[in-house]
């Protein structure tokens, strides 16, 4: 196989088990160097968004959240983004390369085994980005990763924040509305490929939290 990334040629390896009980082979869709270059966060981080930092205290985003908007949250996020991992995520969305949705899988699974009460819920993108891909990637993430999900919201605005200042990605906390009148479960993690400011989330969290939703934690890939 190619990986997908640099071109590389990628060459299966075996184990005695895979060998002795046929268990299939997943065929890893990026090399292993490039898989390297993918950088998990280190400590310390911000207890409420993990972003890293020299202190564990609040970051100054998560000071503006927790004064102005009284929103204490806890976010927990995988690995930094930088331009390894744009360059899958520009795949993945950009080229609709839907193969390289699961390389985050055992990352996803160990959370999912620490939070076995909670339901994971995938933020949607936006409404004209997710008709032009024919996906929300977010979705295509857990499918591929194997985790069990609930789409609970809608996009409510036609706002592009790519492209759009610290400041007012902050003061955007009206994206999403909830696409269903069942009930709503009693915990529940809010999953997104990228936290920046925390706007995102928050907008979720809201709309969740109005509709009955009693705890909401934050899960993002990258931060």
């Amino acid at each position: 196989m190619i990986c997908l990334l640099c071109g590389a040629n990628i060459y299966p390896k075996f184990t005695i088990r895979q060998l002795c009980t046929f268990i299939p082979i997943t065929e890893e869709p990026i090399c292993e160097q490039c898989r390297q270059k993918i950088v998990p966060l280190a400590a310390p981080r911000c207890p409420q968004c993990a972003r890293p930092q020299a202190t564990t205290d609040c970051c100054a985003d998560c000071q503006i959240w927790r004064i102005q908007y009284q929103w204490t949250f806890q976010n927990h996020a995988f690995y930094h983004y930088h331009s390894s991992y744009r360059d899958w995520l520009l795949l993945l969305k950009g080229a609709r390369e839907q193969r390289l949705a699961g390389i985050f899988r055992q990352d996803l699974q160990g959370l999912k085994r620490r939070y076995p009460k909670y339901t994971w819920v995938p933020i949607p993108s936006q409404i004209t980005r997710a008709q032009q891909r024919g996906f929300h990637q977010t979705e295509v993430i857990l499918h591929a990763s194997r985790i069990p999900y609930r789409s609970l919201l809608e996009d409510s605005a036609s706002k592009k924040t790519a492209g759009t200042t610290r400041a007012q990605r902050l003061q955007q906390v009206d994206k999403f509305q909830l696409k269903t009148t069942e009930r709503l479960p009693e915990r529940v993690i809010l999953f997104d490929d990228v936290y920046t400011t925390g706007a995102t989330l928050y907008s979720a969290y809201q709309v969740l939290k109005a509709g009955g939703v009693k705890e909401i934690i934050g899960v993002a890939l990258a931060r």
